[in-house]
């Protein structure tokens, strides 16, 4: 990873002035100084001298700024966190969260430097794959070839529920190779407009779908960007400003219009359900963000209110102290529910996050609209105040130790870091159930184990540019 773009002076002094201006201006400045303190001693835990983990100060940053969000949404409205509805146990819910930002991150820090319990399963790293490393060409057909693979089993399986987890595991095959091409750009200082070009692909595909994942593939770049063994150039900053800049645009619009979408894409018609063609789903998004008029302003408000993971867990306590929660533990269901595969279990139940946090919270949720309670209050609600941060240590552990796996694997460095990369970003978010934290952790993880385990081999002289060697060794 390099440090020097973390600890530059321009980044020390831009996260400074910030801080400062958070800390005199806002009326919560000393829940900022928790906030900051709390990401510091995160950071601590998982910073790494061997460079081989960037991802994990994604990880951090990531979920904690799903905890100061409740923080920020105060500033914007003009009052103190404490004053806001149900204030203190606002304030309750920010401070277990943070600690459990802390408890979590520990977790990381010690899967990655001393959990050496997956070292064994790892090969002889010697071996000929070592020495070559992935062409930009060769990186960017394989993001296509995998984009559209995808897509095309997305069809055919579309009305085979058992089969649709791991169809979602496959397209985290295309982040591998974005990280890829991302890291090679950034090295060889070239190919930017395939980069863009391939982000443009994820906006697109993204905005169009119904979960609007269009950020991730930005978020992959970021942390090749973060990663990068060179000092970065002004082309690489400007890349960087005006993909951050598109990002947080691209989130507001798709704030304000997102409600409207979900309901028009998921329509009925009689008792059909009427199925959007590709077509007529980027034509509606293009309408509908090129000719509506936005307020920006309550779009920020709504999209920071929606990244915040407090606001349930203090709706959680508040119901708690009522003593009105009725559900089986959600850890052991989650358990249960990952282990009862859909291929041998077709009749095992749906996932219902909305259902559960109305159960835990009371509150009442538009049936076009998914609201998880997250692992956090889940974590609560089973163990109590706590012994809670066991299993949040176990689980930081056990993502931890997913990444560690494919960095101990027989592949170049930065294909390992590719994988262990995809691993580390996206599962395991302090706003997801526990049920299907663990299942997708799980699949997605069995999924990219098995591709690198079977299928790298064949194609990584090929990725290299020099397929020609695969055939000589095989004579």
């Amino acid at each position: 990873m390099n440090w020097r773009i973390l600890i530059s002076p321009y980044t020390i002094t831009s996260a400074f002035c910030i801080a400062l201006l958070l800390l005199t201006v806002s009326m919560n400045g000393a829940l900022w100084a928790y906030g900051f303190g709390a990401l510091l001693l995160s950071l601590m835990f998982v910073l790494d001298r061997r460079n081989e983990y960037p991802a994990l100060v994604w990880a951090v940053c990531f979920n904690w700024i799903a905890v100061v969000a409740s923080i920020l949404s105060a500033d914007l409205l003009g009052i103190e966190l404490s004053d806001a509805s149900i204030g203190e146990l606002r304030v309750e819910a920010v401070g277990y969260n943070l600690l459990a930002l802390v408890v979590y991150s520990a977790g990381l820090g010690w899967a990655v430097r001393f959990g050496k319990g997956l070292d064994w399963l790892a090969q002889n790293r010697n071996s000929a794959i070592n020495e070559h490393p992935v062409t930009l060409q060769t990186g960017v057909i394989a993001y296509f070839a995998t984009l559209i693979f995808a897509e095309l089993i997305g069809y055919i399986v579309l009305n085979i529920p058992q089969l649709q987890q791991p169809l979602i595991a496959l397209f985290l095959l295309k982040y591998v190779f974005i990280y890829l091409v991302a890291s090679t750009v950034f090295a060889a200082g070239r190919g930017y407009l395939w980069l863009a070009m391939m982000l443009t692909v994820e906006v697109v595909t993204g905005l169009t779908g119904f979960f609007g994942t269009f950020k991730e593939g930005f978020f992959i770049v970021l942390i090749a960007f973060i990663a990068a063994g060179r000092l970065p150039t002004l082309r690489m900053w400007t890349f960087g400003v005006a993909s951050a800049v598109l990002v947080f645009v691209l989130s507001l619009l798709w704030t304000s219009v997102k409600p409207e979408y979900r309901r028009w894409v998921s329509g009925f018609s009689g008792e059909q359900i009427i199925v959007r063609s590709f077509d007529e789903r980027v034509a509606w998004m293009a309408d509908n963000l090129l000719e509506s008029d936005f307020d920006y302003w309550q779009s920020l408000q709504r999209m920071v209110d929606r990244i915040d993971c407090t606001a349930v867990f203090a709706q959680y306590l508040a119901k708690r102290e009522q003593d009105e929660i009725d559900l089986p533990s959600r850890f052991a269901g989650g358990l249960e529910h990952v282990l009862m595969p859909r291929f041998l279990f077709p009749g095992k139940r749906s996932l219902d996050d909305s259902a559960v946090t109305t159960a835990m919270t009371g509150r009442r949720i538009d049936s076009n609209t998914s609201i998880s309670i997250g692992y956090l209050a889940e974590a609560h609600y089973d163990f109590g105040p706590w012994w809670m941060f066991v299993p949040i240590f176990l689980i930081g552990s056990g993502v931890g130790w997913a990444g560690r796996y494919f960095m101990t694997r027989d592949a170049p460095y930065l294909v390992r870091q590719s994988f262990a990369t995809t691993v580390l970003f996206g599962f395991f978010q302090f706003g997801t159930n526990f049920d299907k934290a663990l299942g997708t952790l799980l699949v997605g993880f069995g999924v990219l184990a098995l591709f690198l385990r079977f299928a790298y081999p064949h194609i990584a002289f090929w990725l290299s540019g020099q397929s020609y060697q695969r055939i000589e060794l095989a004579e």
